[in-house]
């Protein structure tokens, strides 16, 4: 039998067992506000959040709240980023994304979420929808919201981590853009020798194809002035990567 004033009496108090760091005691009392009144979906919320704040994190068990939540309540942008976030500390990192932006999509004008898919992004090397989100046309904060300090912190972040790890620079290629202009298939055989690969007559032959093609596409030189962006303090965000790389600063 539905009890609406009781199961509100419930939902409060999973709010304050929640808030004074009693998760199991929270958990509780938000099942009970939902089997008072079935129509109550939010409580999966707070109990998602109390599972997460266990002394051992549940986070499994968190994941299945906040699935439960969105799935009953799809239009509550808080659902999707709650679940968003939990899945992305358990490095499920295509899914985070897809709540993100469907949590983006229900409040375009939220500055924090185009921050957080924005970070996802860049941890898939996504670097140009990064960028996109976090300059959307429709956020109130374009100017503000600086896309290249979040590409410069991951390349720093690239950086240590080849740093911390000289077992594994056989795994990494080098290669300037520059000399990927100059001559492209040289850069593809060093490419291909460094991976061990074979490169076969037809793969070259299809590449000498393509690289006589190149003309067709128009050519553009973009200033980065063009987008309002501040050429000096640029390079020095990324003045670490050029140094490293031997890249010149412009």
């Amino acid at each position: 039998m539905v009890n609406i004033t009781l199961a509100r009496k419930y939902w409060d108090k999973a709010f304050d067992y929640y808030f004074k760091g009693k998760s199991d005691r929270a958990i509780a009392a938000g099942r009970k506000a939902m089997e008072l009144n079935p129509g109550y979906v939010r409580p999966h919320w707070i109990i998602g959040y109390a599972f997460l704040h266990r002394e051992t994190p549940d986070r499994e068990s968190a994941i299945k709240e906040f699935r439960q939540l969105v799935e009953k309540d799809p239009r509550w942008c808080e659902g999707h980023t709650a679940l968003g976030g939990v899945l992305a500390k358990q490095g499920r990192i295509i899914e985070a994304v897809k709540c993100y932006r469907e949590a983006l999509r229900l409040k375009p004008q939220q500055p924090g979420l185009r921050i957080h898919l924005a970070q996802l992004l860049l941890k898939r090397n996504d670097y140009r929808e990064a960028i996109s989100v976090l300059r959307g046309i429709d956020s109130p904060f374009r100017t503000e919201i600086d896309a290249y300090h979040l590409l410069a912190r991951a390349m720093e972040e690239f950086i240590r981590f080849r740093d911390a790890h000289p077992e594994m620079a056989d795994r990494f290629i080098d290669l300037n853009y520059s000399d990927l202009v100059a001559d492209p298939l040289a850069a593809v055989r060093r490419v291909y020798r460094q991976l061990d690969i074979v490169l076969t007559e037809q793969a070259t032959e299809r590449m000498r194809q393509l690289m006589g093609q190149r003309t067709r596409y128009r050519k553009h030189n973009p200033k980065l002035t063009e987008f309002g962006v501040d050429v000096l303090r640029e390079a020095r965000r990324f003045s670490q990567y050029c140094f490293r790389f031997g890249v010149p600063c412009q």
